[in-house]
């Protein structure tokens, strides 16, 4: 029915659990599991850079009732937030207070160092930013504008993002095999989260890169910029702002669209606007891609590469390919960049039919056997 094929539809639709996992760095990661009777094998799926955890819904739909497939938001990205450490600063604050009433109230010793300090530069002149000055009001514009916590997304703390919520979804000791499934920027990560070998997710038995190749990717960085500016900043209703996702070419499946779109959104002043400011992770883009074709073909798992068509890949990938070094899938089928929205069918025929050629969960159960053998 056109009239309600924008309509948002709930995330419980498709998945059996919402949870919230919190993190050493403060973050509250929202998380999404499907298929929770099946403990056989995990489906560990990361979204793009600006999309959030539901772009997986049509695919957990389809793969739940054999493995369970878990989900969740990055920092910055669909119902995740940090805690504001506004706390302890204020515990500090009464602790600063209590310090400086010494002597019956007045100021002591320690504390005149301590102003003097705050308020005065190695030259013993007064430093104006430190009371509250103009520059003062330009150091907490620039705080700001850089997005805090939500925003620090280098590779390195995406990375520790994952392996601390996987290990505390499902353990160190006896965990299920895991496959990582990433899509764009998620590809990368889970590249780059099979290198970690100590302190990594010890049941890690393969990757698979959904639409991703490193020298596309870093040759469109160019673009990015402009193509964030010219899509519209906001939107009167949710209805609109999934028919836009989901008619601009950006998804191409609006009953996917139904369920990932919402959380890309939060509602400001009546409005709809993007949830994730894209362009205050645009200091880490590069890292983020950079010499990832060689870390795929050598990551210690097996690995799957699914692309849209065979023009994207570049000439490692294409030699490794011819090596044998990993499973390529064509999707073809008119699909965008989000192949597992557009096609989830076929998307989730290859992800199974993945599993059960490498006989993940058969070699895990052997490799168990014989592992308790030994003790």
């Amino acid at each position: 029915n056109y009239k309600t094929r924008y309509l948002p539809h709930d995330w419980s639709e498709v998945w059996d659990k919402q949870e919230f996992i919190k993190t050493k760095s403060g973050g509250n990661f929202c998380c999404y599991s499907a298929g929770t009777n099946n403990s056989n094998l995990i489906f560990v799926c990361l979204h793009g850079c600006g999309h959030a955890a539901l772009s997986y819904s049509m695919i957990a739909k389809l793969v739940k009732d054999k493995y369970q497939i878990f989900s969740f938001d990055y920092r910055g990205h669909g119902l995740t937030t940090f805690d504001k450490k506004t706390k302890n600063n204020d515990d500090q604050k009464d602790k600063d207070k209590e310090e400086s009433k010494s002597n019956d109230g007045k100021m002591g010793p320690t504390s005149m160092n301590d102003y003097f300090n705050k308020h005065f530069n190695k030259s013993g002149y007064p430093d104006y930013s430190s009371f509250g000055g103009p520059g003062s009001l330009r150091k907490s514009q620039q705080k700001k504008d850089d997005g805090g916590e939500d925003y620090k997304m280098s590779k390195d703390n995406l990375v520790s993002d994952i392996i601390e919520i996987v290990n505390a979804k499902y353990g160190t000791d006896d965990p299920p095999p895991i496959v990582l499934v990433g899509h764009s920027l998620g590809g990368a990560l889970a590249v780059h989260t099979a290198q970690v070998k100590d302190g990594g997710i010890p049941s890690l038995v393969g990757i698979v890169v959904i639409d991703l190749v490193e020298g596309t990717a870093l040759n469109s960085l160019i673009h990015m910029r402009s193509i964030i500016n010219r899509r519209p900043k906001s939107f009167p209703t949710m209805e609109q702002a999934i028919k836009y996702c989901a008619t601009s070419g950006m998804i191409r499946n609006y009953r996917s669209a139904q369920l990932s779109v919402p959380p890309m959104f939060i509602e400001s002043d009546g409005k709809y606007i993007w949830r994730t400011k894209v362009l205050l992770s645009e200091p880490y883009w590069r890292e983020w891609f950079l010499g990832l074709s060689e870390l795929f073909l050598k990551s210690p798992v097996s690995k799957m590469l699914m692309l849209a068509d065979t023009d994207r890949l570049d000439k490692p990938l294409t030699i490794g390919q011819m090596q044998g070094k990993y499973e390529l899938c064509i999707v073809g089928n008119g699909v965008g960049h989000t192949l597992h929205e557009d096609a989830p069918k076929k998307v989730a025929d290859k992800l199974l039919h993945f599993v059960e050629r490498n006989q993940f969960v058969k070699l895990w159960q052997i490799n168990k056997k014989f592992k308790l053998k030994k003790k």
